[in-house]
């Protein structure tokens, strides 16, 4: 790797003398931040097959229109390959070696292994399909070999004297880390049109004006002027001199581009700099540039698996550009102009900066409802500076509009180093807009449904979208099903053991309550002739579940038909919604026949049917009163094996909704990933009924103990079609 070079060069002139003097007053010098050199090329025909990713939608919104995801994990396979087998990306990694940084501690000669596109998280937004296309990057420089093949395509532009100019290599080279796109090697952004100006004093007023008629949604810029500070004096210098005009009317085009899109500036590549440079710092004497601006440093992650261990600072710190500062590695291969197929390594923060504005590219495609300074916010907020040796000088609001969202920045680093995968992801609270016209953030949206209503709710929900939105306006698809969680049930073995604990006789629990949770007292003989059932919630569990049943028998005898009114609060555990606020409100009415025989002989059967008020989650704009019922039926005989023992067969469908329905309070996305749709009623009723068979057997070991087994079967466990479940459970119960 070569050293940065200073390069110089007198603007040319085509109005007179008078002219030529006030152009080379004012640009004695431009420094041209990187140096290049010698390379060779390579192609991708030994590349192993491509492992592929999930099926994204383009015309969505969010990552290529994919699901509101809280990490990169269905793309992994495929950015582990493009960083470890594909060569366009292996030609970036390699060791290098650093020199002492005089303002960084620690930061010691040495070798080090730099890989850009990996560091910057370019894998994962490549492997997501994110190529930035669609969208423009203007690349303002000293000069490009227009027709290379890794820079050269349909609907790219130019403004001035762009095919030549005092460093075509330079130039070349920033656009190729940009979008470049060749057999051997790939930049930041490869789908996206680059418009190439000229910094030529005279033509780089109308490059900013044609990159801000263009769309352009970054305009780049590796270059400054050497020993030109953040002060007055250089502003006034370059930019309010009556000898210079030229550089107002670049003011003024700075100013209206940097109202519509990101003008992004390399930082000087002396390390020792202790203050900002003039370009890089600009913000600091014109306050309103600062939302379209940004400072990029040059700077090596070291990384261990997929963590970033250290950053080591090669060029100038952000110093006082700090607020709107980071950094990205700058040791890259690169197009050059010996040829349209020639190729060179170099290093500096000419070469950083395009990383950045190629990120951009991506956040544009995949954003398309955000605006640029929007995508600028992203990129700050989402830079990573949790790693050693990072210390904060500082911290900014990025929050766009109301609320906060304060980012630490530091002097050396600025923001942190760049990470466009923690760009294209949800930053901050994510957030839906509800049916009332109120915001909600969509971690205090999720709930759990009850056994009763299965796996009905995450049905319905699974076949709609949601669109939610994060901190810093990014829109996001959600699939409906990830608001519900905790539908499935318990283990069936330890819901026998519980009612085993509470019922001698648990395989055909024939109590009111014996579907809920909770602890089940009998008593009997009221003045009415009523029998009743108490429902308490179990010690210290701080449920809401609580109950009462009254029992009245209508025919008496060997013959039994009882009759049974219910009232019961579920804290949504078996019925309706769980949750902070969940639960229902049960009133039921059933009947059980029963009849024993002389041999020792049984049977009973029972059914209950009822009405429920389930309370309303946040998530729904109205949910209806549902109906539920629930059946069972037993046979078996006493005394078979020793007197007073007891063995039973039995057939239920415990407590299932059947009839019911809600709506969802959230935006649903149609396919195209743009149209909000009307939200369809949810059924609450499952598709299939859970269906129990059990097998009990009773023996007294003592005139006040029992001994109990049971052993159960049951299809479409939890009322959620397919689930199968067996249990069994022993118990030794002792009466007092």
């Amino acid at each position: 790797m070569t050293v940065a070079e200073v390069r110089r060069f007198k603007a040319r002139s085509k109005t007179g003398r008078n002219r030529r003097a006030r152009a080379a007053l004012a640009l004695s010098a431009l420094l041209a931040l990187a140096a290049c050199g010698g390379g060779g090329d390579e192609d991708t025909a030994g590349d192993p097959p491509d492992p592929g990713a999930p099926a994204a939608n383009p015309g969505g919104s969010g990552t290529l229109g994919s699901w509101y995801v809280s990490s990169f994990a269905a793309y992994e396979a495929r950015a582990a390959w493009l960083r470890d087998s594909v060569s366009r990306f292996l030609v970036q990694r390699g060791n290098v070696t650093l020199a002492d940084h005089p303002q960084q501690p620690g930061n010691q000669a040495g070798s080090v292994l730099s890989y850009p596109l990996a560091s910057a998280r370019v894998d994962y937004a490549q492997a997501a399909g994110l190529t930035g296309a669609g969208q423009t990057i203007s690349i303002v420089d000293a000069g490009f070999r227009y027709g290379h093949e890794a820079i050269s395509r349909p609907g790219n532009s130019s403004t001035g004297t762009v095919q030549s100019g005092p460093d075509p290599d330079h130039g070349t080279a920033v656009a190729s880390i940009a979008a470049g796109d060749s057999a051997t090697m790939v930049g930041v952004a490869p789908g996206a049109a680059l418009h190439l100006g000229s910094w030529d004093w005279e033509d780089i007023a109308a490059a900013t004006d044609q990159a801000r008629a263009l769309g352009s949604v970054a305009q780049n810029n590796s270059w400054g002027f050497p020993g030109a500070y953040a002060d007055s004096t250089s502003f006034d210098f370059y930019f309010d001199n009556p000898a210079l005009p030229e550089g107002s009317a670049y003011l003024a085009a700075l100013d209206a581009y940097a109202a519509e899109g990101v003008v992004v500036f390399a930082l000087s590549n002396e390390p020792s700099e202790t203050r900002a440079g003039l370009m890089d710092g600009l913000p600091l004497l014109r306050p309103t540039l600062e939302p379209g601006w940004l400072a990029v440093g040059n700077a090596v992650a070291e990384m261990s698996g997929g963590d970033i261990t250290s950053v080591r600072l090669v060029s100038a710190p952000c110093n006082e550009s700090a607020p709107w500062c980071l950094v990205a590695d700058g040791f890259w291969v690169f197009a050059t102009a010996d040829s349209t197929t020639s190729y060179g390594s170099g290093t500096g923060s000419s070469f950083a900066a395009p990383q950045v504005s190629g990120g951009l590219a991506l956040l544009a495609e995949a954003f398309p409802g955000l605006e640029p300074y929007q995508l600028r916010l992203r990129l700050l907020a989402s830079a990573n500076n949790d790693f050693p040796g990072f210390v904060a000088s500082g911290a900014i609001d990025l929050q766009d509009g109301p609320g906060t969202y304060l980012h630490d920045y530091s002097n050396l680093f600025g923001h942190g180093f760049l990470d466009l995968r923690a760009a294209l992801l949800p930053i901050g609270p994510v957030v839906a807009a509800l049916a009332d016209g109120r915001t909600a953030r969509v971690d205090t949206l999720g709930f759990s449904t009850g056994a009763a209503m299965g796996d009905a709710v995450s049905r319905s929900l699974a076949k709609m979208d949601f669109a939610v939105s994060d901190s810093f306006a990014g829109q996001f698809r959600m699939r409906g099903d990830g608001l519900v969680a905790g539908t499935a049930p318990r283990p069936l073995g330890a819901t026998l053991l519980a009612r085993a604990s509470a019922a001698p006789e648990s395989a055909m629990r024939k109590g009111s309550f014996a579907d809920h949770g909770g602890i089940s007292l009998a008593f009997a003989g009221t003045g009415a002739g009523f029998d009743g059932e108490l429902l308490l919630p179990p010690p210290e569990s701080g449920a809401r579940t609580y109950g009462l049943a009254l029992t009245r028998p209508l025919l008496r005898g060997p013959l039994q038909l009882d009759l049974s009114l219910k009232f019961a609060r579920d804290d949504g555990s078996l019925m309706g919604f769980g949750g902070a606020e969940g639960g229902a409100d049960m009133l039921g009415a059933g009947l059980r026949l029963s009849r024993d025989f002389e041999n020792g002989a049984f049977f009973g059967l029972g059914a209950e049917i009822g009405v429920a008020a389930l309370d309303r989650p946040a998530a729904f704009a109205s949910v209806s009163r549902v109906g539920y019922d629930s059946f069972s039926a037993s046979f078996g005989q006493r005394d078979l094996f020793r007197r007073g023992d007891r063995i039973s067969l039995g057939v239920s469908l415990p407590v299932a909704v059947t009839s019911g329905s809600a709506r969802v309070a959230l935006p649903v996305l149609a396919e195209d990933g743009r149209t909000l749709l009307a939200a369809a009623p949810i059924a609450l009723a499952p598709e299939e009924r859970q269906v129990d068979l059990a097998l009990g057997y009773s023996v007294p070991l003592g005139p006040r103990s029992d001994l109990g087994i049971v052993l159960q079967y049951s299809e479409n466990y939890g009322n959620r079609a397919g689930e199968r479940d067996t249990g069994a459970a022993l118990s030794w119960t002792v009466r007092f």
